[in-house]
């Protein structure tokens, strides 16, 4: 695994032949997990190291901030990514110059860079270059007129239930509150990660005392509401239940979305360590309640219905 940023470093510091392929590979979903596993298996073929190349940040944090909503942080990505088989990982530093590269120049400036990239994988949507301009058929075309030892291939999309799996598709299911299906497409469960930090200490005081994680405002979370997790720390995996929302019981007028997760049967003081939710179910709708008996006891309802 390196550490470099660069491509062309990389390059220069192995001997190696490889293949790629490269995407920003948000969630690493179950249809990521296709295309590598195909990639891994033609180098095997072909006698070459497998290699991801991923862009950081995404492109959509550099042109659509407000839009862009990540399944998972960089950190995961990089890790999960590595557990797929892959001899290497390397994160393309992507930057407003570096979007204006035409296809040919991304092509012959970065991915062939001394041809030690022998063998190039796309995914079946997968375009590349100023104005996206650059495509499988683009890279054929390419490596036809030139005459260039480098083997092309294009993966087909990789479809569940007749549908075909995308990040946007999974995100699209979270933010309606469908876990069940996000984690489906994933072929894992849709997790969040972060730091515990203080809260304001109610939950404490009405006998469910919950871990507040801080999250990078640039996390997709599910749709508001109370949901069935499982919680993982340093000391081990416990059963936990977790409310995505703005607390409406105790605030007024906030737009601030919390996580707040109670882990059940637990006592320990974990502020500042970090702290992994997978969602597993939705439990209800968050809501505003008229008292804090009412609030208490639909918690005791929502933990005793959990179905763990």
């Amino acid at each position: 695994m390196s550490d470099t940023n660069s491509l062309k470093s990389f390059i220069e510091s192995t001997s190696c032949s490889w293949g790629a392929t490269i995407g920003n590979f948000d969630g690493v979903h179950l249809g990521h997990k296709f295309l590598v596993d195909e990639l891994v298996e033609r180098c095997k073929e072909h006698g070459l190291k497998s290699l991801i190349l991923t862009f950081t940040p995404h492109p959509k944090e550099i042109f659509a901030k407000s839009e862009l909503k990540l399944l998972s942080s960089y950190k995961d990505r990089k890790k999960r990514l590595v557990e797929t088989g892959v001899d290497e990982v390397i994160e393309i530093d992507f930057n407003r110059e570096f979007s204006t590269l035409s296809p040919y120049d991304f092509l012959f400036n970065h991915l062939l860079y001394k041809s030690k990239i022998k063998l190039l994988q796309f995914g079946h949507d997968f375009h590349f270059g100023n104005k996206k301009e650059g495509d499988y058929t683009f890279l054929k075309g390419l490596i036809d007129q030139q005459g260039l030892s480098v083997k092309a291939f294009q993966a087909k999309a990789y479809e569940l239930d007749k549908k075909v799996i995308s990040s946007s598709i999974i995100r699209e299911s979270l933010q309606a509150g469908n876990v069940q299906s996000a984690n489906k497409l994933l072929g894992r469960s849709f997790s969040l990660r972060g730091p515990v930090v203080k809260g304001d200490g109610r939950g404490k005081e009405i006998g469910f005392a919950t871990a507040n994680i801080l999250l990078p405002s640039i996390n997709i979370f599910p749709k508001k509401g109370v949901y069935q997790t499982r919680t993982f720390l340093k000391s081990g995996a416990y059963k936990s239940i977790t409310n995505v929302g703005m607390k409406p019981t105790f605030s007024q007028d906030s737009n601030e979305v919390h996580i707040e997760t109670h882990i059940l049967n637990f006592e320990q003081d974990i502020y500042g360590e970090e702290l992994e939710v997978r969602f597993e179910k939705r439990v209800r709708d968050e809501r505003k309640f008229d008292s804090i008996a009412n609030l208490v006891a639909q918690i005791n309802k929502d933990i005793s219905n959990l179905a763990y």
